[in-house]
């Protein structure tokens, strides 16, 4: 029994010394990192959504062709849909 109990003891010291190495750093410096990747994702999105704004601005003002306002609000609507996916990924991890 006294052998049992050794056992187990040391099984669970050996665990609990070796479990922290096991899982997936997180540091203040990969937290850093990944701020300033989310800062920088948040502003492109902030200038993405100014850029549509003036784009409807300039269109409802008579200042871009129908064509040209289509083929603009389709290239910043991916762009920004693309930002968000990246904004969502980086939030997660």
């Amino acid at each position: 029994m006294e052998l049992f109990i050794s056992v187990f003891f040391s099984v669970l010291v050996a665990w609990a010394l070796v479990a922290p190495h096991l899982r997936p750093a997180t540091t203040a410096e990969n937290l850093d990192a990944l701020g300033g990747v989310l800062n920088a994702l948040l502003e492109q999105k902030t200038r993405c959504m100014q850029l549509l704004k003036d784009l409807e601005l300039d269109f409802s003002t008579g200042k871009l062709a129908d064509s040209d306002y289509s083929r603009m609000r389709d290239t910043l609507t991916a762009e920004l849909a693309q930002l968000l996916t990246r904004i969502d990924e980086c939030r997660a991890s």
